[in-house]
């Protein structure tokens, strides 16, 4: 395929023999972390619960494939909605069988996801043309979202919105037509083995006054931003995604960036579900408060799927993360679709100004 990117030659994949486990890090040993100090057994016991409450919540989600339910039905009020998102629950828990599959066969870029868990495609200019202009007034909206709150209080919702196909159908219909002639859809199908389809859009707008990505230990005055910090792999289970440049993006703007390989580390189903657990409770977060909650947990359920602030420098894991990084600098129109369940991490502006369409393809 001859818009298909391929990765510098000089990086490593993600060793294969390097396989997760609760003591990736060691918090018992970390500076920032206070498991031997101030141990509470009242409020040991206290995040346990709260632990199992977003377990539970974070188990049916796998379940019924909550992620790969379209927004507009997810969120929706009307009766006739709560019974499409429970017909769909159940089906997506039961697995009835999809479309035939035998017309999605691989292509380039099934191979590099195959291989690297990510490929990046460059698109015609006049499909980037159409979805430019067809895009704009979301991208408008996301502006006037982001005028509201000041740099020191954004966070990464505030950087960017949320599209759905009922009332954006011809930005869905656009960027469905781009990924078919494209070779999207047939390369995320063949990765995943099933008939994919658009679930979700979320435009995206980051510059260098959006500081969640840096903002991390603020109490630790004297600590060394990490060489690895913002890497994480998704707290969602059973999709990719697809980012979509709408700017040029440079070293400076946010290059996506991804740990080649990655995607295919070994690790426990009951390890994948307590990372995405710590993660979508907050427990990963790096404020004190909760790095202190964190603390408190049993040593098992110490790991999360956001680890990159975290990781020793010295360590294996900290040198197979960095050898196989992927910085995707390319010019607009380039599409990079990748495996959630790889090591990546994207928007960190220091210059300019990055704006991207994330799509959730499952």
């Amino acid at each position: 395929m001859k818009n298909l990117i391929n990765p510098p030659k000089n990086l490593k994949n993600f060793p294969k023999n390097l396989k997760w486990s609760h003591n990736i890090i060691d918090y018992s040993v970390h500076d920032s972390y206070f498991v031997n100090n101030n141990k509470s057994y009242f409020l040991s016991l206290k995040v346990f619960f709260n632990f199992i409450k977003f377990f539970v919540i974070n188990l049916t989600k796998r379940l019924i494939k909550y992620e790969l339910i379209p927004l507009h039905v997810r969120s929706g009020k009307s009766l006739n909605l709560k019974f499409k998102f429970l017909f769909l629950a159940i089906k997506n828990t039961i697995g009835l069988k999809t479309k035939n599959f035998k017309k999605f066969s691989k292509n380039s870029i099934a191979d590099s996801m195959n291989k690297f868990g990510i490929s990046v495609v460059k698109i015609p200019d006049q499909d980037f043309l159409d979805l430019e202009k067809i895009s704009k007034p979301h991208f408008d909206s996301l502006l006037q979202k982001r005028s509201n709150k000041t740099s020191n209080n954004r966070d990464f919702e505030d950087s960017r919105i949320y599209a759905n196909r009922v009332s954006s159908p011809k930005l869905f219909t656009i960027i469905e037509d781009i990924f078919e002639k494209n070779g999207i859809m047939r390369g995320a199908s063949s990765q995943l083995g099933r008939d994919v389809k658009l679930i979700d859009i979320n435009p995206q707008i980051n510059d260098k006054s959006d500081n969640f990505w840096s903002e991390i230990f603020k109490d630790k005055e004297n600590l060394k931003f990490p060489e690895t910090a913002y890497f994480h792999r998704d707290a969602s289970g059973g999709d990719l995604k697809a980012i979509i440049y709408l700017t040029d993006v440079s070293n400076d703007n946010g290059p996506f960036t991804f740990s080649i390989g990655s995607h295919k580390i070994s690790i426990s189903k009951i390890d994948d579900w307590i990372c995405e657990t710590n993660d979508s409770s907050g427990f990963s977060s790096t404020e004190k408060n909760k790095r202190f909650e964190f603390s408190q947990l049993p040593e098992f359920l110490r790991q999360k799927g956001s680890f990159g602030n975290d990781l020793d420098p010295n360590s294996n894991f900290t040198k197979s993360i960095l050898e196989s990084s992927w910085k995707i600098t390319a010019s607009k129109g380039s599409i990079v679709l990748f495996d959630t369940k790889g090591a990546h991490r994207g928007g960190m502006v220091v210059n300019g100004q990055r704006r991207v369409i994330t799509c959730v393809l499952g």
